[in-house]
């Protein structure tokens, strides 16, 4: 499904959008489901540094490294998988959680299919457009998720979090 930017600045352009997004959400979900994220350009919460964006990088790492995720008849050994993949599967739980709270992000996974071979893609969001406060929740999370699966956090990751956690306060 294609994602849908407008800015509206004017009364007059606000029903043919509606038009126009009512048929996109009616036809995404045919497929399954649709994220709607409407918001003031000016209001757009604060970004984050690329120092900042990067800080939970280590702690993925450990969770990469160490963490062993249980459900219901289901074990996922993290380090089975590369960090990229790792970091795409809890970007990609974080969103579904967010969702079972009735929350969202600002870019929720995109689906797509691959013209040549019919193959569903699947394009996990990016934590690059993430502000400070959706960031600070991920890092909970990570930790959170990190320390239920068994994770030893190593040094560095430990710093990383205790930054945020300070971060979060200020």
């Amino acid at each position: 499904m294609t994602r849908i930017t407008k800015i509206i600045d004017g009364e007059v352009q606000v029903d043919p959008f509606i038009a126009q997004l009512r048929s996109k959400i009616i036809k995404g979900l045919e497929t399954g489901y649709v994220g709607v994220d409407l918001y003031r350009p000016d209001e757009e919460e604060e970004e984050k540094s690329d120092e900042q964006r990067c800080k939970f990088h280590a702690m993925i790492g450990d969770i990469n490294r160490k963490c062993i995720i249980r459900a219901p008849s289901i074990r996922v050994d993290m380090s089975d998988y590369n960090f990229k993949r790792c970091k795409s599967l809890l970007v990609i739980w974080f969103y579904k959680e967010k969702l079972l709270n009735r929350e969202t992000i600002p870019n929720p996974p995109t689906h797509f299919t691959d013209p040549l071979s019919g193959e569903e893609i699947t394009e996990r969001p990016s934590t690059m457009v993430w502000g400070k406060k959706l960031t600070s929740e991920f890092v909970e999370y990570l930790y959170a998720t990190g320390t239920t699966g068994g994770t030893v956090w190593s040094e560095p990751a430990l710093k990383e979090y205790a930054e945020w956690c300070i971060q979060a306060k200020a």
